[in-house]
């Protein structure tokens, strides 16, 4: 069964009679119309979109023909998808229908053509409609995931998952690498108890290592000037739980210093202290993945390196597992809507997904978010639409290392050879849109923006019946 909703537009009533009920009895749902206006008025009225609309080339209504109808569809949306049916037997018809923007041109004769046309246009209009569900965003590898806490559906991410699992219990130091953003702190808290404490420092925001040892292992009163009471540090209030460091590969030489001896001895002293205290938690370290070469380069202390490495995780930046930004934005989207109410609940377009898959994230997870965030709140309507996401998303990163206007030049000159390519190895405009995968009113638009003049075709290849898109 089709289910499809089709508006057909035909002022000979039982042209109209028939035509509608041989697309019912193949499933299809169709409303009729037997002016432009009367049309016009039923799509002003549908709250929501006709799959296909199938327009009569002559509509004897005294002002309006099918290309002038077909003209006015696609003002009120751009995305419509409309087909001309016509007994008209010159080629003008055809060429006027197409010139308008329709993606199609039938002739009224027996067989199945028009069957063949609305069902070929259905298809794409599910494609451009579809959704994102959560049936959509699982794989073979979401349970194991799924068991640390975490979401996703790669292979890569799994992976991560299995040595969370083998990791998990040792007493020894785990090394996560990743950059910023890619979930280092995920993968951290999935590796700690959590009936026990987790306590988060990140090494870069302690310059001075003074700094950094009063944070870890606390200080005794007259310490310093200002330290006029004493403070307990992270390795003693994490108790037997787990102190996460991040970003160590920011730790200045002589904090790494102090840590190693407290790693080796299992006790520690608090600046200005007397006293040994016992060192019990587990550390868990996060790090750029270059730290293997800051060590070799002695800018990081090669022992402490090799302290710390014994169990390394590496877990891939977001534009190696693109796999995983489809089940993130359905994160969020719960995430917001739960967090700030129903407004919030909005539906990604399959389409929108495509194309924020295909996009680097420089930021990663984090980046990712926030995307998700403004494009919920700035979202109007009830979907997620590609012609909503910033314009970044929509620009192709240079490979090589080149100013941006020569990129932008070079970007110019190899889409106008593409563009000149198809249009010399078409029958007629209609078909090098088809090939372009644009709407056919776009593509003097687009001849014009990159300066392409036409090939001459002959009147018999310009006239060929044609489907877009």
């Amino acid at each position: 069964m089709e289910n499809h909703r089709l508006l057909y537009v035909d002022d000979d009533a039982e042209g109209r009679a028939t035509t509608a009920e041989y697309l019912r009895t193949h499933g299809f749902q169709v409303e009729l119309a037997a002016t432009a206006a009367e049309a016009l008025s039923k799509l002003d009225k549908s709250e929501t979109p006709f799959a296909s609309i199938i327009v009569d080339f002559h509509l004897n209504d005294g002002t309006t023909s099918g290309a002038d109808l077909t003209r006015l569809v696609l003002e009120k949306d751009p995305e419509a998808y409309v087909i001309v049916y016509s007994s008209d037997p010159t080629q003008v018809a055809a060429t006027e229908s197409w010139s308008a923007g329709a993606v199609g041109y039938v002739k009224k004769e027996p067989g199945d053509v028009l069957l063949k046309r609305v069902r070929e246009q259905c298809a794409k209009f599910d494609e451009i409609r579809a959704t994102l569900s959560e049936s959509q965003v699982k794989s073979s590898f979401t349970p194991r995931i799924a068991k640390i806490g975490m979401v996703g559906r790669s292979a890569d991410l799994a992976q991560v998952a299995d040595y969370v699992e083998l990791y998990r219990d040792s007493p020894e130091t785990v090394i996560i690498y990743g950059e910023s953003g890619a979930g280092k702190e995920k993968v951290a808290r999935a590796l700690g108890d959590p009936k026990k404490p987790f306590l988060a420092v990140n090494c870069a925001t302690f310059k001075n290592h003074d700094l950094l040892e009063a944070e870890l292992f606390g200080y005794e009163r007259g310490a310093f000037t200002g330290a006029d009471k004493q403070k307990l540090g992270i390795l003693q209030l994490a108790g037997n739980g787990t102190v996460f460091l991040d970003e160590i590969h920011e730790m200045s030489l002589e904090a790494q210093s102090k840590l190693l001896r407290a790693i080796q001895e299992k006790n520690f002293r608090r600046m200005n202290g007397t006293v040994d205290l016992p060192f019990h938690c587990r550390l868990i370290a996060a790090s750029k993945p270059n730290l293997p070469e800051l060590a070799q380069s002695g800018a990081f202390k090669l022992d402490f390196y090799y302290r710390i490495c014994k169990l390394p995780i590496y877990i891939s930046a977001l534009r190696d597992r693109r796999d995983d930004v489809a089940p993130l934005i359905l994160h969020f989207v719960k995430h917001y809507a739960l967090r700030d109410g129903q407004s919030m609940n909005k539906i990604f377009r399959s389409r929108t997904v495509r194309i924020m898959e295909q996009y680097d994230w420089p930021g990663n997870i984090r980046e990712l978010d926030n995307v998700v965030y403004r494009l919920l709140k700035h979202c109007k309507g009830r979907y997620v639409e590609h012609s909503q996401l910033p314009p970044e998303f929509f620009k192709k990163n240079p490979s090589t290392q080149m100013s941006w206007e020569t990129f932008q030049e070079n970007q110019f000159q190899e889409r106008r050879n593409f563009i000149l390519k198809v249009c010399e190895n078409s029958t007629h405009k209609a078909h090098a849109a088809r090939q372009l995968n644009i709407l056919p009113h776009a593509i003097h638009a687009l001849l014009k923006t990159y300066k392409i003049t036409w090939p001459k075709k002959s009147l018999e290849e310009e006239s060929e019946t044609v489907v877009l898109r």
